[in-house]
C-alpha cells in the first residue's frame, strides 16, 4: 500500500487558531517523493498528515494558515497545487492508530 499515514500527537492551539485541513494535489511519484513532502511538514512542526501515492494528494490538518502549509510544501520542489479546505479534522484525515492497523484494514479489504 502506498499510503503514509502519521498519526497526530499534541500540536497546540489557542482559541484564536482553528484547526483547519487542507488538501493538495502532490505530484509525487514514488516513496522518496512522499517522503520529502512528509519531512519537510514534520521538520516545520505539522504533526497531522497524510501522503497517498496514488491519488497524488496530501492532507493536512493543522492550525497553521494554508499558505504557510502550500509553500512548506512547494519548498520541496514538487509541483504543488490547492484542492480544499474544510473547518476542523477531515473525516478522510483520520489517522489510524499505527501502522500495523494500516496494515490490518489494507488486508481485510483485499
Amino acid at each position: 500500500m502506498s499510503d503514509n499515514v502519521i498519526v497526530p500527537s499534541s500540536e497546540t492551539s489557542d482559541a484564536s487558531q482553528k484547526v483547519q485541513t487542507h488538501v493538495f494535489k502532490v505530484a509525487m511519484s514514488c516513496g522518496g517523493c512522499s517522503g520529502a513532502v512528509e519531512r519537510a511538514l514534520k521538520a516545520k512542526g505539522v504533526e497531522q498528515y497524510t501522503t497517498d501515492l496514488k491519488t497524488q494528494k496530501v492532507t493536512v490538518t493543522t492550525v497553521r494558515p494554508l499558505a504557510e502549509v502550500e509553500e512548506i510544501i512547494k519548498k520541496t520542489g514538487k509541483a504543488c497545487e490547492y484542492l480544499e479546505s474544510v473547518d476542523g479534522p477531515a473525516a478522510s484525515a483520520a489517522a489510524p492508530a499505527d501502522a500495523a492497523e494500516v496494515n490490518a484494514a489494507a488486508a481485510a479489504a483485499a
